[in-house]
């Protein structure tokens, strides 16, 4: 027999639920056909698969780690050849890790809510959320905020931290909050005021931002039954819950041609109530000439549920 020991190959860590590959092989047997190789993980007798190449011989086998081995084990290898053997041993810790859980009190929150992000592992873990660690180990990490418009699709990362044996391991889990607000009309996204010169088609462009998503729809007051102002198409952006309407409107001449015309931009939402841009006439040059009356308004937006007229 060798006075060399066994080479044994495996992992330091191990984690519940994983499985590893180990290998031992001792060269230099003779008759190596009568020597055995054997493989214990703690009081567990492994099952390898044994090979024979000349005078070295090899086991190799899996070693799959259960809940109730965790802790300090010892991977023990031995070769008899004659009465003699020789023995190596190596240890395996098994260790638990689960990953770290995020919770977010409300993932589609309403603005103005307030929403609690919490982040929590398990005992011996370090839990840090967003960059802030938790106070003690084994203790959840928490933050809360008063939810606004910027905060929509706001990205939440949490990790956990775990030393094993003198090693360091992580794990991590993101979450993203979405916040409900409604429809949003700006003069970049579409200026009240338009001036455009006669004769050539136009096309009113107007785009708008909320969530759910808004729609945009362009109308005349009167439902359309005059003649159409100097618009080729309008361009749809967005689809779903909301409405936004765009009053355009020809100053001095009705709805017939002139040299410039204007716009008034409306929002209104069967689910966040009445128009939150005022009822306003713009003149070409973009002043204010006057608010149009509540009749207007209750004529266009007749079929809008939920309105007081």
């Amino acid at each position: 027999l060798s006075p060399d020991s066994p080479r044994l190959i495996a992992p330091r860590l191990l984690e519940v639920g994983s499985e590893k590959p180990v290998s031992c092989s001792l060269d230099g047997l003779f008759p190596a056909p009568e020597a055995g190789i054997y493989l214990e993980l703690g009081d567990q007798r492994l099952n390898p698969y044994v090979t024979l190449e000349g005078d070295a011989l090899m086991a190799t086998a899996t070693v799959t780690a259960s809940a109730e081995q965790e802790g300090a084990r010892q991977l023990v290898c031995t070769v008899t050849l004659g009465g003699e053997s020789r023995e190596t041993r190596e240890n395996l810790t098994i260790y638990s890790f689960p990953a770290p859980l995020l919770n977010l009190s409300e993932p589609n929150a309403p603005e103005g809510k307030m929403v609690t992000v919490t982040c929590t592992a398990g005992a011996r873990t370090l839990v840090t959320l967003e960059g802030i660690p938790a106070a003690v180990l084994g203790q959840p990490a928490q933050l809360q905020l008063n939810v606004t418009e910027n905060d929509d699709r706001r990205g939440f990362f949490c990790e956990a931290i775990l030393e094993v044996d003198g090693e360091i391991l992580s794990k991590n889990e993101s979450a993203e909050l979405r916040v409900l607000y409604g429809p949003r009309l700006d003069d970049s996204d579409c200026p009240r005021s338009w001036t455009w010169p006669e004769g050539p088609e136009q096309t009113l462009r107007c785009e708008a931002r909320g969530n759910p998503a808004p729609s945009v729809h362009c109308a005349r007051p009167d439902g359309g039954a005059r003649d159409k102002p100097r618009v080729s198409s309008v361009i749809w952006s967005f689809t779903s819950l909301y409405t936004v309407s765009c009053h355009h409107r020809t100053l001095g001449q009705g709805w017939g041609p002139a040299p410039s015309s204007s716009s008034l931009l409306l929002i209104s939402s069967a689910q966040h109530g009445p128009p939150i841009c005022p009822l306003t006439q713009l003149d070409p040059e973009g002043g204010r000439s006057g608010a149009f009356p509540r009749s207007v308004y209750q004529q266009s937006h007749a079929a809008l549920p939920g309105e007081a007229k």
